[in-house]
């Protein structure tokens, strides 16, 4: 009997074995096959800002999305519960925060840590960055779908080792045998625990995003400077903006001096015509004839009379 039942107990050992390497080639194939969808998302976000629609394509992955917003206002109280009344409208709830400065130098500050649905996230985001001055933006999303599954394959094979366990034990009679399995159930239930944690962990990070918010009170806002492609931008439309000007008032100035040039020219062709008719009268006149041969006359002299 005793020989009979280490046998089984062997048995059940290289079928926990089996079922490890399983779940760890499970978890490959789920890395692997997760690959592509985080190239797809990869490539979407380079695009993109975290919107809607990119939650929307990743329903079926375990995406993580961290916002970080940096804020300023002159209204720091109206401003800061505008932020946590738009937490709340979201769904959301507050974390952590941390607040200081004074409020007669008008240097207050808060650091808030919301949690936010994921499906609220886009809005939200956009409402707080309407609550003031925003300075900084910065967005990240982290695809956990391949370590989601390889803690999903691990926890269903240690609770089918759990069982089998449960079933030697209820079999063993032996009190050495009772407590060796009773020390490896022990150990497989701490890993079950310890797998669940995780898992839950991970779905509460999918399923409320974490948005950090910095806000600062400020007596004057920051006036953002734009940057080298903006300002390539708006000299290229200034640009062409002052050429449509200058050819709008270029035709102006012809309509109004069309009037005037319409005399100068009717001036100035009488003047033309005139001309010629001028120099074709002188030309059409007779010169008088010239005899040809005759010397011209001599001078006449004088001569002086004595007195």
């Amino acid at each position: 009997m005793k020989r009979n039942f280490f046998a089984l107990l062997g048995a059940l050992l290289a079928l926990c074995l089996l079922a490890g390497c399983g779940a760890a080639g499970g978890a490959k194939n789920g890395t692997a096959a997760s690959a592509p969808a985080i190239d797809e998302l990869q490539d979407t976000a380079a695009g993109t800002d975290g919107g809607a629609d990119l939650i929307q394509q990743n329903t079926d992955q375990k995406i993580i999305y961290t916002a970080w917003l940096e804020l300023e206002s002159r209204e720091y109280e109206s401003t800061r519960d505008a932020l946590l009344q738009a937490a709340e409208e979201a769904g959301g709830y507050l974390e952590s925060s941390n607040e200081g400065g004074r409020r007669e130098e008008g240097s207050r500050w808060i650091d808030l840590v919301l949690r936010i649905p994921t499906q609220n996230y886009t809005d939200f985001l956009q409402k707080a960055g309407e609550t003031g001055n925003l300075l900084s933006k910065r967005q990240e999303q982290e695809n956990v779908t391949a370590e989601y599954v390889d803690l999903e394959a691990r926890l269903e094979s240690l609770e089918t080792q759990r069982t089998r366990l449960q079933e030697l034990l209820a079999q063993a009679q032996q009190l050495e045998d009772v407590l060796k399995i009773q020390q490896q159930l022990s150990d497989t239930e701490y890993q079950i625990e310890s797998y669940t944690a995780q898992m839950r962990a991970l779905s509460n990070q999918v399923d409320y995003c974490t948005v950090d918010i910095s806000l600062h009170e400020v007596q004057d806002l920051t006036v953002a400077q734009p940057s080298f492609f903006q300002r390539i931008g708006d000299a290229f439309v200034d640009g062409w903006t002052s050429f449509a000007r200058f050819l709008q008032e270029t035709a102006i100035v012809i309509v109004y001096l069309l009037p005037l040039l319409l005399v100068a020219a009717v001036v100035v062709a009488v003047i033309v015509v005139t001309a010629r008719r001028s120099r074709r009268r002188s030309a059409s006149r007779p010169m008088p004839p010239r005899t040809p041969g005759t010397p011209p006359a001599a001078p006449t002299y004088d001569p002086p009379q004595n007195p």
